[in-house]
Formats: structure tokens, C-alpha cells, sequence
């Protein structure tokens, strides 16, 4: 992992100390109050090609973290699934805008997560434009 990958890690850690679970399954941990976040954006990293879709919102189980990641960073420490498939491309989303958000949990590749049980509405996703990280 990348200085910068670490080191903001360390801090979100730190800063999520008190609120950070256990649990394996993120489906089991209760709610989280948006303002635990201190006014920070959530991100979920996107695969190439969609990067113009969350634009109406996202339907479903969305997970995301506050961690900004480089791609290899995001697919080490998250565990994404395809990781040679590389996600350059985020959406920045508004927990207060968020119906329910589950976590934070603590990967056991290192990241910090969160489950978007009920997806993410439009209005919850912050600059519409595409974003892609380096």
C-alpha cells in the first residue's frame, strides 16, 4: 500500500475508533447514525463503463468506504471482487442522504467498509460528474 493510502487509513481508523464493529457481517450491525461521520463523503469505487450510472441513484446493496484509495489500493484493502479489474472511477455520496447505512467494519484486508443496505438515491450522490483517482 501506497504512503497516502496508509496513512489516511490510520486516520479513518482513529477517527472511527469508538464506532467501528466487529461483526463479520455488515447486514447484522445495527444502523449508523450519519453524524458519526463528522460531514464525511462516502465512496464507492465503480467499474469502468459505470461511471455515468449512478447519476439516477443506485438500486440494491451498495458498499462504500471514506477512504479514498488508488485503484490497487481499493481492490487489496476492500477486497473487491474482479480486482485485476481495476475501478478508476468513484461516485462521492451524502450519508445524510442515505436511507440506511450499516458499518463501519473493519476488513480484514485492512480497508474500512460500509453497507448501503437500501442503495442510494440520486439526491444522495454528490457531484455528477465522473471522477477518476490516481
Amino acid at each position: 500500500m501506497g504512503s497516502c493510502g496508509h496513512l489516511a487509513t490510520r486516520l479513518d481508523k482513529y477517527m472511527l475508533r469508538d464506532a467501528i464493529s466487529h461483526e463479520e457481517d455488515l447486514r447484522k450491525i445495527p444502523p449508523l447514525d450519519p453524524e458519526i461521520l463528522r460531514g464525511r463523503l462516502l465512496v464507492t469505487y465503480l467499474f469502468p463503463g459505470e461511471e455515468r450510472d449512478f447519476r439516477k441513484g443506485m438500486e440494491g446493496e451498495v458498499y462504500a468506504t471514506i477512504t479514498p484509495y488508488s485503484p490497487e489500493d481499493a481492490a487489496r484493502l476492500l477486497q473487491l471482487p474482479q480486482p485485476k479489474k481495476l475501478r478508476k472511477y468513484v461516485a462521492l455520496i451524502d450519508p445524510q442522504e442515505v436511507p440506511v447505512i450499516r458499518g463501519p467494519r473493519l476488513h480484514e484486508a485492512g480497508g474500512i467498509e460500509f453497507l448501503l443496505s437500501e442503495g442510494v438515491p440520486a439526491r444522495a450522490v454528490q457531484h455528477q460528474s465522473e471522477w477518476e483517482v490516481q
